[in-house]
């Protein structure tokens, strides 16, 4: 019922269920703070993780990723910290769901080079991790990284998604890489068959602006925008 309740972002019942239930395991503290992950209540999942700790329960991989999404959402990279040192002493970090969020967590807190190690030490990676990598360098401010990043996931044979496009076009536009940034829209739809959506054309038209081409920013959503 946790779940349930969870599930149409009824937290309040949910949270009734949990709090009425006369034993928990780490599927019921899981449900309970996945609940509260939907409807980005995270200072709440970092409070019931404490809770689920002082209770003794051993946490499963469902917890563990509430966890370092809160952590990443409010910064709080002394709860990512402790889940990285419990993944590897439990071998947990070789999983990639949970890599690619101590990934994120780390880049939003803004320990990119733990953020790097994690993702070079994952054997295989989908377009998940590589987006949280590319991401993670671009919000830090390396647009080249960002770049360099994206061809090394081309090159690597996996498919960009609609998400990877948003993150480095994001990184050309904070860096003002108007060629790079335009060359990456174009071989969107046409190298990638990634159909480019508002998301990308705000970009595209906030890097016209930014480099003072407001022209060419008129122009582009005149010309190109219902493309």
């Amino acid at each position: 019922m946790v779940d349930g309740y969870g599930k149409i972002g009824d937290v309040e019942n949910a949270r009734k269920v949990f709090d009425e239930m006369p034993e928990r395991n780490a599927v019921s503290w899981s449900a309970m703070m996945a609940a509260y992950s939907r409807v980005s209540e995270f200072r709440e999942v970092i409070c019931l993780f404490r809770q689920m700790q002082e209770a003794g329960t051993r946490p499963n991989e469902a917890v563990l990723v509430s966890v370092l999404t809160a952590a990443a959402h409010l910064g709080a990279v002394a709860q990512g910290l402790w889940v990285h040192s419990y993944a590897k002493r439990g071998r947990l970090e070789l999983n990639l769901i949970l890599a690619t969020e101590l990934v994120d967590m780390y880049s939003k807190c803004g320990y990119v080079e733990a953020a790097m190690e994690v993702f070079e030490d994952m054997a295989d990676k989908d377009a998940r991790a590589w987006n949280a990598m590319i991401n993670g360098v671009a919000m830090n401010g390396d647009a080249r990284k960002s770049i360099e990043l994206f061809d090394k996931m081309v090159g690597d044979k996996i498919q960009p998604t609609e998400t990877t496009f948003v993150a480095v076009l994001s990184a050309c536009r904070h860096a003002k890489m108007v060629d790079k940034g335009l060359e990456l829209f174009d071989q969107m739809s046409t190298l990638y068959g990634v159909k480019a959506g508002l998301q990308h054309y705000a970009c595209v038209v906030d890097l016209l602006a930014r480099a003072g081409m407001v022209e060419e920013a008129e122009k582009f959503i005149e010309t190109r925008w219902e493309d």
